[in-house]
């Protein structure tokens, strides 16, 4: 494949990818629009009993048992566009991916701190910023024959003050979030809310893709209840996947994704207005240790047919 080539089929991997994350953000954000509008004494008890909203887990892969495997070597080599959005003289939205490093950097704050506005770039029931991040790397598959699988796990790692040398240490999910409640008299309580998402997604060609995400961390408050779920306590995040390989297909896309998703209940008066944040990124941006994903370790592998199903849909070749 020409360098040519392998630029254009990037491009049209990571198009793809950025097609099935959009559609996962609607899906999640239409759950957790769901139970903002639902705001009844059921929500409440549920909240205060559990501890967190019925909505945004997503429980990780563990691989099944498999045959004989070929591994195979990914290189990072493809990275989404950057993203600073300060229109308001604060960030409100950041992302930046580095493939050559394998870090992803991303930020999102909506709401009023401290007598400062972040505006909301999107509403859904309650103003909003989200961002993300991807990396991508384009995995030249080989011979293989029918039945074959592409097997995929990762582990990505939290770094606090990733800039400051011999200063790094690993972070948490929860490290990365912060909700401050409204007014507690607004329609939905001051909500706010925040949270992170990790994904690991196989394409092919065509669109072909499957993945998987995981939550990081999550977290939201309003007048009513309030929760808290660190997915990352240890700051170490593990996702793996398997999906079927047409015979045909040359050249798969393997991504890894970081998002943020910071929303909160605005006011006409400012000191009204609730506040969220989600960063992961080195940088000044209280109320937060800056902070970073970089992906620790990958494992590629291409194995024979085993009696199992696997976790994702066949790639076809396009």
């Amino acid at each position: 494949m020409s360098d040519q080539s392998a630029t254009r089929f990037g491009k049209e991997l990571l198009e793809a990818h950025d097609a099935w994350l959009d559609k996962e953000h609607h899906s999640e954000l239409e759950q957790f629009g769901t139970l903002l509008e639902a705001q009844t004494a059921e929500t409440v008890r549920y909240a205060l009993e559990f501890g967190r909203p019925p909505a945004f887990s997503t429980p990780r892969e563990t691989l099944l048992s498999r045959g004989w495997c070929r591994t195979l070597d990914p290189v990072f080599s493809v990275e989404s566009a950057p993203l600073s959005d300060s229109s308001s003289g604060e960030i409100t939205r950041y992302s930046r991916a580095d493939a050559n490093a394998r870090t992803l950097d991303v930020g999102a704050a909506t709401g009023q701190l401290g007598g400062v506005q972040y505006p909301s770039s999107e509403t859904f029931i309650l103003g909003f910023n989200r961002a993300s991040a991807s990396i991508g790397a384009s995995v030249h598959l080989g011979p293989h024959g029918p039945g074959m699988s592409l097997e995929v796990s990762v582990q990505l790692e939290i770094l606090s003050w990733p800039d400051l040398t011999g200063a790094t240490f690993t972070g948490s999910g929860l490290g990365l979030l912060y909700v401050n409640g409204g007014f507690p008299e607004l329609p939905l309580g001051g909500a706010s809310v925040a949270w992170c998402h990790a994904g690991l997604s196989i394409m092919g060609r065509g669109g072909k893709s499957s993945g998987v995400r995981t939550e990081i961390a999550s977290t939201w408050v309003n007048g009513d209840a309030s929760s808290r779920e660190d997915g990352a306590p240890d700051g170490l995040i593990r996702l793996s996947h398997r999906v079927g390989l047409d015979p045909e297909l040359a050249v798969a896309g393997v991504f890894i994704s970081l998002s943020a998703f910071a929303g909160a209940e605005e006011s006409q008066s400012p000191v009204e207005s609730a506040f969220a944040q989600m960063n992961a990124f080195p940088g000044a941006y209280p109320p937060f240790i800056p902070s970073r994903l970089h992906v620790k370790a990958i494992d590629v592998r291409i194995c024979e047919p085993v009696f199992a199903p696997t976790s994702g849909r066949v790639l076809e070749a396009g």
